[in-house]
């Protein structure tokens, strides 16, 4: 068909060494998927994140239809709101940099003020112009 289509096949009743020391990451989860409809809760064996992911699938499977809708809304929601959230510090942070760059130049000119540097070296050296100096 194609060299990046891949099978592979789990023969589930030939994972026999879950759970033991021997057991690796394949055999439990081999385990796991066997057994799934047996467990109350999740064995402490199991506490790696591929198999919360498993559990977590599992249990939004047994959705009925208004839950499962349900959830899809509130994921949707979640997302958006996400990713609202990641626009407006984007967004912000730019503007944010440029009203302190402006705020630090009127405090140095303040400050070169005080000093009595004259007008024209505070310009050239804070980029304000004589109105913006002025207004200070």
């Amino acid at each position: 068909m194609s060299d990046r289509l891949q099978f592979l096949f789990l023969e589930l009743p030939n994972c026999k060494s879950a759970l033991t020391p021997k057991a690796t990451l394949l055999d439990n989860f081999c385990y796991a998927l066997r057994n799934l409809p047996e467990f109350e809760d999740i064995p402490e064996e199991f506490s790696q994140e591929i198999f919360t992911l498993l559990f977590n699938s599992a249990e939004i499977a047994t959705f009925t239809t208004d839950e499962r809708n349900k959830y899809k809304h509130d994921m949707t929601t979640q997302r958006d709101i996400r990713n609202q959230i990641a626009y407006a510090r984007k967004e912000g942070v730019a503007e944010g940099k440029a009203e302190g760059r402006a705020e630090e130049k009127i405090e140095v000119a303040r400050n070169l003020l005080k000093l009595g540097v004259t007008s024209e070296q505070i310009c050239l050296a804070t980029g304000l112009t004589k109105e913006q100096l002025e207004a200070i």
